[in-house]
């Protein structure tokens, strides 16, 4: 081999490997930003279920106090009253007529 033909080969060669790095390079990039956006929108919805944790722990917070202190007759007139609609004996009930307008 003549020198001539030893550069142009080992040009080459660092051209494809310079080619190749490039391409993986590219890749790597495009890969990081991905993984990048996965990660900011699996925040978000950390931070969604996490209000929504703390939500509810306080709802059972509130729950527990009103169990453990003892009105559970008052607990329960309250839930009745507010999630059915009962009324007790002798209650006078009063209607909007302009809540339909």
């Amino acid at each position: 081999m003549t020198a001539a033909k030893a550069k142009t080969k080992k040009r080459k060669h660092s051209f494809m490997l310079t080619v190749c790095f490039i391409a993986a390079l590219i890749a790597f990039s495009i890969l990081l930003i991905s993984i990048n956006k996965q990660i900011g929108e699996s925040r978000a919805q950390l931070a969604q279920v996490q209000a929504q944790h703390d939500k509810i722990a306080a709802e059972n917070a509130q729950l527990q106090n009103e169990v453990d202190s003892g009105n559970k007759d008052d607990y329960i007139e309250r839930i009745a009253r507010e999630k059915y609609g009962y009324i007790k004996p002798g209650d006078r009930v009063y209607q909007d007529i302009a809540q339909g307008e």
